[in-house]
């Protein structure tokens, strides 16, 4: 079950929206208008067809009109809780993976991709490409001079204006060693 629950998810995942709430509701109502669907259909089945055969020990309800209706609302409200909650769940799941998968490919300091990010998106144009490295010269001085929060501000300086003129997908910081 488990396997299933995880397959279900995670196609949930790939092919409906699940960024804010709007995505949750719309995703609870339709599973649950099948689900109050699928039990109207079982009641049915069971107390009309099996019922009626003899084949349990179901008594028939006196009014079947208002049992469908007892069914739907019961089945309808009960399933539309769980499926927003099972909603809720997978957005926060869609939101923790989208999150990490950003966090995988940025660097923290500066903001710019990284080296897996860089090379990935070089690597998926199919074409030839340069790769230019900048080095700041005595860049261990100014850590060792002015400290490390302020090598830090270089570096975020340096980024901005690199990401202004060259654009932010042309520049990344592959290393991060003084």
């Amino acid at each position: 079950m488990t396997a299933f629950t995880q397959r279900w998810i995670r196609h949930e995942l790939e092919t409906r929206p699940f960024s804010n709430r709007i995505d949750v509701v719309w995703f609870a109502i339709k599973r649950s208008a099948w689900t109050t669907v699928v039990a109207v259909a079982l009641n049915f089945f069971v107390y009309q067809v099996v019922g009626r055969l003899g084949l349990s020990g179901a008594v028939m309800p006196p009014d079947v009109l208002v049992d469908t209706v007892v069914t739907t609302c019961v089945a309808g409200s009960i399933s539309l809780m769980c499926f927003y909650i099972v909603g809720m769940a997978i957005r926060d799941i869609a939101i923790s993976r989208d999150e990490f998968e950003r966090l995988s490919r940025t660097d923290p300091l500066t903001g710019l991709m990284n080296r897996r990010a860089f090379f990935d998106q070089a690597n998926s144009t199919g074409r030839d490409y340069v790769l230019v490295l900048l080095d700041i010269d005595r860049f261990k001085a100014i850590n060792d001079t002015y400290g490390h929060a302020r090598g830090d501000e270089v570096l975020v300086a340096l980024a901005e204006m690199l990401g202004r003129h060259l654009g932010r997908h042309a520049v990344a910081r592959i290393g991060g060693e003084e």
